[in-house]
């Protein structure tokens, strides 16, 4: 009965995504480019290993690994100017009563801070190796401005938000497993099931039996799971011993076939099912909160993040696995009941977005920071209600779903699910009523952390369960008893080196001025910050008229400053945003740091208007994000990027790599303002755990009032922004391409990129967005095109597509919604000398009809635009390192 219960409940558990992989020469071709590009972006990162794992040069290209530098950052920069006065910070060997001198340094920053008030602007407090645990966060006002924090010379200093948990291991239940060399073994499973034939997976050889290719895979170096086919099997098949060298480790349930996995590979959802290795430790009285995040650095100084017990098993920080299935309980609030504001502009472009549209109250009372959304009223993008704010009340699971159910207790559990009808971002929820003879959970505060609405959740996974608590590294506080649960991913003992602290505050430092009083010139340098704990059920706002809802927070969070600089700095392992900047900002530069392991933005900007007017300056202006590397981002709210930004202007993204993140790295929430430039980024491994979107994304569904475009006229029209010079790759079937300029987006110059599966995309009355100079490399924009427009612009605004080079594995070139030869209003694309390469070297395009170039071109449309045949892969990166100035 227990293996029938374990397949059933395998089979309800949904798998990753996998990545969208052509050929092997074409792979390993952009790939190579890709890491060679990613180096000289940021030629301190030497041989920048975490980028060549990411592209998968050694598993997918045979390529060897580079020997592993030494980390470049942090790094700390001596400020240039200041007072010349330094204090000295040391947590450990410092005191508060001391006088703040090298030789005398004080304990805690905030003392530093406090006496850094006393004396003539520009001092450095600079933070002495080790750990600096905040009790609370720093809060700093106009009068701390030109206040540097930097690390002491050839040292790491860490801020965290933790508090230090004093831990006296015992043995729980620490139960021998049955894995052989390292490596597990499942009878009736396949592994390569729905993704063979790819370059990830090799034909190894013969064997006679699964035992044998079970130990030839715990020898081989490329190996890290493998799928060996019984006697049964013909000729082709019988035998075969399969490695799988990539990532993914989703085992079908398949008679005949044995299928296994090798531990520590960080193959999700790999483990020992009969190994356990449980530790308790006693921590009454330590007053450690309600440990909703544990950390631990180990005695080599590497910073961790442990898995709170959940089910499915899986790892946050790698794709996780989710439950499908369960009865969804219906929306308590399911309407649109919002009092609406709305204010016509009927001069502005003819569309679902000509007007400003706003609910206020009602349905969207669930965001507590403002309580106002474009989605709780029932006109534009919502006509019908299908998008109206709401979310499911509860789910009904079963013994099939949750095999380690019914639970003792749910006091603490907290439940998350993908949106239903579109995975655009995930709703948590802990849990008001459980009825474990039924199976029914009762949601309780949550579902806010998205903008439109659903009645039913898409994949989704419960944690916070002791029963759940039988995989490495996965752990379970009990506050009632003051007991901390931790499964040891190791042998014996967990080492007394390990230094554990629970996740306690949500912000580190708060620069809090204003318009009038602003902070000015607040510089961090040579800092790790890490030790938040997550902030999905704080409160949350909508910021636009995009997809996201968000938490104005965090771990740096920066309202009305001017000149803050954060430079070689480290943020790792920060369970809400990395650098929140709301408000009135200026010039705020977040330079040469490094973003990884991080719950949800890297670095998210929210600024403010009086309903459609941002006239007043209340936003982030002039922001700088350059030479960053941000990977490993949205572990816990899936709607992240590595820079976010809502009402604002005059961004710029430049010199950063990007990669291995559930949706896009960089989001643009409205078309506020515009002259945003992002230039010069690597880009790829985005849409991992959606596929929908694309690597950068944008919408505009709500019109502004700012100066930006010339600095002085009120406009509704912004100025243009600038996507150039960008290396980007849609390489997880992302369905908007590369630049997916969605609902409304407008006022794009687009040129100079080269696209690896994205061509140009315009949608729901979006227009002048011209795309030129781009080579873009089988792209795909809702099916394989170089051109997707799904509604053609009105007359007197364009979309341009001139100058492009374009390589096909099909033979539609253009596919234009709206379009009509006879009806010259509708012909409101200026394309022109764009180079096509498609099979046979022919091409057509959509325009009522179906028609050759030949034909599109006799109707007075393209002119210079030609079609050849399929180039080689060798002169397709030639075109884009060109292109790249490579």
């Amino acid at each position: 009965r227990l293996l029938v219960i374990a397949a059933l409940a395998l089979a309800a558990v949904a798998q990753p995504l996998a990545e969208h992989l052509r050929d092997t020469e074409f792979e390993c071709a952009w790939r190579s480019t890709a890491y060679d590009y990613g180096r000289s972006l940021l030629p301190g990162q030497g041989s920048f290993t975490t980028l060549f794992d990411a592209l998968q040069l050694g598993s997918l290209c045979n390529q060897t690994r580079p020997a592993e530098d030494a980390s470049p950052l942090p790094r700390a920069r001596r400020p240039d100017g200041g007072n010349g006065i330094e204090i000295y910070v040391d947590f450990n060997g410092g005191s508060d009563s001391n006088t703040g001198t090298m030789a005398s340094p004080l304990k805690t920053i905030v003392a530093a801070v406090t006496l850094a008030r006393r004396l003539s602007p520009g001092t450095t407090i600079v933070l002495r190796h080790g750990t600096h645990y905040l009790s609370a966060p720093v809060e700093l006002g106009p009068e701390d401005s030109h206040l540097t924090f930097t690390a002491a010379p050839g040292e790491i200093p860490i801020v965290s938000g933790g508090i230090p948990v004093k831990v006296a291991w015992q043995p729980y239940n620490v139960t021998p497993g049955t894995c052989v060399g390292g490596v597990c073994m499942f009878a009736g499973r396949n592994s390569i099931s729905g993704h063979y034939p790819s370059p990830g997976i090799i034909n190894f050889t013969r064997v006679d039996t699964p035992q044998q290719c079970r130990d030839l895979c715990a020898t081989h170096p490329e190996c890290k799971s493998f799928t060996w086919h019984d006697t049964t099997y013909g000729l082709e098949w019988n035998r075969t011993c399969f490695f799988e060298t990539d990532l993914i480790w989703d085992p079908a349930v398949e008679a005949d076939h044995y299928a296994g996995c090798k531990l520590g590979q960080g193959l999700t959802g790999c483990s020992d099912p009969t190994a356990r290795n449980i530790y308790v430790a006693d921590v009454r009285g330590q007053n450690i909160g309600s440990v909703t995040g544990l950390h631990f650095q180990t005695a080599d100084g590497a910073l961790h993040r442990a898995i709170r017990a959940r089910y499915p098993n899986s790892d946050p920080e790698y794709i996780p696995l989710y439950l499908t299935g369960g009865a969804w309980a219906p929306p308590t609030n399911p309407g649109c009941n919002s009092a609406v504001v709305e204010y016509d502009f009927p001069n502005n472009y003819q569309g679902m977005f000509q007007n400003f549209l706003m609910g206020v109250g009602g349905t969207c009372d669930r965001y507590e920071v403002d309580p106002s959304s474009y989605w709780c009223q029932p006109g534009g993008r919502t006509g019908g209600k299908t998008y109206c704010v709401r979310s499911p009340a509860g789910i009904t699971a079963s013994e099939t779903l949750l095999p380690n159910a019914p639970y003792k207790t749910v006091d603490n559990a907290i439940l998350s699910a993908w949106r239903g009808s579109g995975e655009w971002f995930n709703w948590f929820w802990d849990i008001s009523q459980y009825n474990p003879a039924t199976y029914n959970f009762t949601f309780g505060r949550g579902g806010f952390q998205g903008a439109e609405g659903a009645s039913d959740g898409g994949r989704w996974y419960i944690e916070n369960l002791m029963e759940e608590l039988d995989y490495p590294d996965e752990y379970f506080y009990d506050p009632a008893a003051g007991q901390l649960y931790y499964y040891y991913n190791g042998t014996g003992t967990p080492p007394a080196t390990t230094v554990y602290a629970a996740a306690n505050l949500t912000q580190l430092f708060i620069l809090r001025g204003g318009q009038t009083y602003p902070v000015k010139n607040v510089t961090f340098t040579g800092i790790v910050f890490t030790g938040t704990a997550p902030t999905y059920l704080a409160p949350h706002g909508v910021p636009s008229g995009g997809d996201w809802a968000l938490e104005p927070q965090g771990a740096l969070t920066f309202v009305g400053t001017e000149g803050t600089v954060v430079e070689g700095c480290v943020f790792e392992r920060l369970d809400g945003n990395a650098v929140f900047v709301g408000g009135y900002n200026r010039d705020v530069s977040v330079k040469d740091s490094e973003f990884s392991f991080i719950g949800n933005n890297a670095v998210a900007l929210w600024g403010n208007t009086e309903y459609y007017d941002g006239t007043n300056g209340d936003q982030p202006r002039g922001t700088v994000m350059t030479g960053c590397l941000c990977r490993e981002i949205g572990h816990y709210e899936k709607q992240s990027s590595c820079f976010f930004q809502a009402k604002t202007a005059e961004s710029l993204v430049h010199g950063n790599v990007m990669f291995n993140m559930p949706r896009a790295a960089i989001n643009f929430n409205d078309g506020f303002g515009g002259a945003n430039t992002v230039s010069g980024n690597l880009v790829f491994n985005t849409c991992r755990e959606s596929s929908d979107h694309g690597p950068f994304n944008s919408w505009d569904r709500i019109p502004y009032l700012t100066m930006v475009r010339d600095g002085v006229t009120p406009s509704l029209v912004p100025a243009y922004n600038n996507i150039s010079g960008n290396f980007m790759v849609a390489n997880y079937g992302a369905d908007g391409g590369c630049l997916d300029n969605d609902d409304g987006s407008s006022w794009y110059n687009n040129f100079n990129n080269f696209f690896v599966y994205g061509g140009h995309k315009s949608d729901f009355d979006g227009h002048e967005k011209r795309s030129f100079g781009n080579v873009m490399l089988y792209p795909n924009v809702y099916g394989k095109r170089c051109v997707g427009i799904f509604g053609m612009p009105h007359p007197g605004y364009n979309e341009g597509f001139w100058n492009n080079t374009c390589v096909l594995d099909v033979t539609t070139y253009a596919s234009l919604d709206g379009c009509n030869l006879g009806n010259p209003n509708t012909l409101t694309l200026t394309s022109y000398d764009n180079r096509l390469y498609a099979p046979g070297g022919q091409v057509s395009v959509t325009c009522g009809k179906t028609l050759t170039l030949a034909e599109w071109q006799a109707a007075g449309q393209d002119h210079g635009t030609t079609v050849a045949d399929l180039p080689t892969v060798a002169q397709m990166m030639a075109w884009g390192r060109a292109v790249l100035g490579m």
